[in-house]
């Protein structure tokens, strides 16, 4: 157990990185320096995007051991990658955001170009993390427990990134005389001197081998092959599990043009979130999940901001609550697939495993990061609607996709049950 709260510190890395990307990124790309929000959100997406290279990064830690142990010198490879590279796309977006209108067609392909290959790389470090996480708290977890493992490494994940949006908030809001790049770069400074001794310590512990050498020698003599999902599983990450990631682009520049909000004030709203995510997975400890209460919530969560875009903010509930009902539902529905993915592990190449359902997660959360830049889009370019009925009607087509979840739950708990 002392092994296991130890990993589950390093998420603080990960979510750094993660929170610092979805939060004052998208809000400064969106509603400061007016990219387009398909630019940004592609952007934001492809940070997620690079966990196609999970699979392989695991299968890679199965094999060959790096840097003193089978996971832990890939996961100081990932902390180094991360911490070096993380101010350099957000310092990329401002330079990229004062030289957009002056830039020939040529110009904004290469700057976005090398914008894009700054957030790859970062990305990468990230999923490497990740992965490495995933497989050694899988090794460490009986096959009875490894539902709960995953559901502790989503909790892990939510309380870093509240730490993260809440502190950078705070912080945001002092530094509002500053210049951007100062913000952004204070931002770097501060959260590495907290964080990066924290990840020290947390991997001050001897790596154990969890496998017996029999096990170790059977796993070695077998086939490999990516995980693969189950149809109606994956139907539903694709389709509902996406549409939940449709609000980290969103929320904020809608705080901002619907109600005025300032860059300090929006980047709390990832704390909202983060806290009612850990409150939904906290309702689902004792094996309880209830992912239809959670699909049917969310999507009541979206019409209301889409009446908001619409209609008159004021005769809705406050912004930061309707964000924390989302998170509730939001933990709900990842509660229950822990508990799927734990059923499906088997106990040989857990790396594997860890990044390729890692993947599935990730990528999912991608496309729905991906599909939120044009849903704001089109109805401003090919509809001439104004920002706020462009809002409901993202907001509305996310609420459909959450919903469509529901004809698909029966088909995911039958496979499991079978």
């Amino acid at each position: 157990m002392g092994e296991r709260r130890r990993l589950l510190v390093t998420c603080l890395s990960a979510a750094v990185s993660s929170g610092l990307l979805a939060g004052p990124f998208t809000q400064i790309g969106i509603a400061q320096l007016h990219l387009p929000a398909t630019l940004v959100a592609g952007l934001v997406a492809l940070h997620s995007l690079t966990a196609v290279l999970r699979p392989r990064m695991g299968r890679l830690s199965d094999r060959h051991r790096f840097w003193g142990g089978r996971r832990r010198g890939y996961l100081r490879l990932g902390l180094l990658v991360v911490w070096t590279v993380l101010p350099l796309p957000l310092l990329g977006l401002l330079t990229l955001g004062q030289a957009w209108p002056e830039l020939d067609p040529l110009g904004k392909v290469l700057a976005v170009a090398l914008e894009a290959a700054l957030v790859g790389l970062l990305g990468s470090g990230n999923q490497l993390v990740q992965t490495m996480l995933g497989a050694r708290l899988l090794e460490i977890s009986p096959p009875s427990d490894r539902g709960r493992a995953i559901r502790e490494l989503f909790m892990a994940n939510c309380i870093a990134a509240m730490v993260v949006a809440l502190g950078s908030s705070l912080l945001l809001s002092r530094w509002s005389a500053w210049p951007l790049a100062a913000r952004m770069l204070g931002l770097w400074c501060v959260w590495g001197s907290l964080t990066i001794p924290a990840v020290l310590w947390s991997q001050a512990v001897p790596e154990r081998e969890p496998l017996s050498s029999a096990s170790a020698q059977a796993g070695a003599a077998q086939p490999t092959s990516s995980p693969q999902p189950d149809p109606p599983l994956l139907r539903f990450m694709v389709v509902s599990y996406a549409a939940l990631f449709v609000q980290e682009v969103l929320l904020e520049p809608y705080a901002t043009e619907r109600l005025g909000w300032s860059l300090a004030a929006t980047t709390s709203l990832g704390g909202s979130w983060a806290v009612g995510t850990i409150l939904g997975l906290l309702l689902s400890r004792r094996g309880l999940t209830l992912p239809r209460l959670g699909l049917v919530g969310t999507a009541i969560g979206y019409g209301l901001l889409a009446w908001g875009g619409v209609g008159t903010p004021l005769v809705l509930p406050p912004l930061t609550l309707e964000v924390m009902s989302l998170g509730v539902m939001t933990g709900l529905i990842q509660a229950w697939i822990a508990e799927q993915i734990g059923r499906r592990c088997t106990t040989v190449y857990l790396g594997e495993q860890a990044g390729g359902w890692g993947a599935v997660l990730v990528l999912s959360r991608s496309f729905g990061l991906l599909l939120s830049g044009p849903l704001l889009d089109w109805p401003q370019r090919l509809l001439m609607l104004a920002s706020g009925p462009s809002f409901a009607m993202a907001f509305l087509v996310a609420a459909g996709m959450v919903l469509c979840g529901l004809m698909i739950v029966p088909a995911v708990n039958r496979h499991s049950s079978g």
